[in-house]
């Protein structure tokens, strides 16, 4: 009798899921590709169709409307505090955990670099690697049941990431180009990260210089990149694939 009474009761306690709110785009991809093949959901916030110049607006709109409750938030507030909602969040949970995914939240912690007009910071492989980082620890400190399989979906990552520039690198240099020119300066991250120098437009002319946009060009040496600041729900990894793919 009491093996049926302590069953019953087991049966009628609710499994609450585990959730982690983003806002941003990137927030949300790496977070997707961390926790990927776990229990945790990872909730995308403001509306898919936005791109994430037009999220912080919808964020101030929608500061004080009811949200549902979260364990987790991944932000960037530190270096983007116009993407921050993380007061409205705390009212669903007193309790959720802020996670800053570009300065550690810890004595000591690391930061990712960023230059000046750099909003895209997360293009430099380096700040990616850093922020992966970031998240798998504190993933990892939430969910500590989970720690092998965040640990296996980071090293996936990581190491795919790694590869991945390496042969942009060399794609580069295979086709013959000498010089970057970039259309706008928030993807500076990515140019900075790669082996050819950066050229002012007056210059691209005298060099076989490969341009960098993130629209849409049909010019033989324009490089239309995917600069993860619109929602997709390709996994990371897939996108830094595509963007290679793309090259001219």
């Amino acid at each position: 009798m009491r093996l049926i009474v302590f069953l019953c009761l087991c049966l009628a306690t609710p499994v609450f899921a585990k959730t982690v709110a983003t806002v941003s785009p990137i927030a949300h991809s790496m977070s997707q590709a961390l926790l990927a093949d776990t229990d945790i959901k990872v909730d995308y916030l403001p509306p898919t169709r936005l791109p994430l110049n037009r999220v912080a607006s919808w964020l101030d709109k929608n500061r004080t409307e009811p949200v549902d409750s979260y364990d987790a938030y991944v932000t960037m507030r530190s270096l983007r505090p116009e993407l921050d909602f993380y007061p409205t969040l705390r009212v669903s949970n007193i309790r959720i955990v802020p996670i800053d995914m570009a300065v550690a939240l810890i004595p000591g912690g690391e930061q990712v670099a960023r230059q000046d007009n750099a909003d895209y910071f997360w293009l430099n492989p380096s700040n990616a690697l850093m922020m992966l980082g970031i998240l798998k620890r504190d993933f990892i400190a939430l969910w500590p049941e989970q720690k092998q399989r965040i640990e296996d979906n980071y090293r996936h990552t990581a190491d795919g990431l790694r590869q991945l520039l390496l042969s942009l690198d060399e794609q580069l240099l295979q086709r013959g180009y000498e010089g970057i020119v970039l259309t706008q300066e928030e993807l500076s991250p990515l140019s900075q990260s790669l082996m050819l120098p950066t050229l002012a437009p007056a210059e691209a002319e005298l060099f076989h210089a490969i341009v960098i946009t993130n629209r849409p060009s049909d010019q033989a040496n324009q490089w239309a990149v995917d600069d993860f600041s619109r929602f997709q729900t390709t996994p990371f990894l897939q996108r830094w694939r595509s963007n290679i793919d793309q090259l001219p």
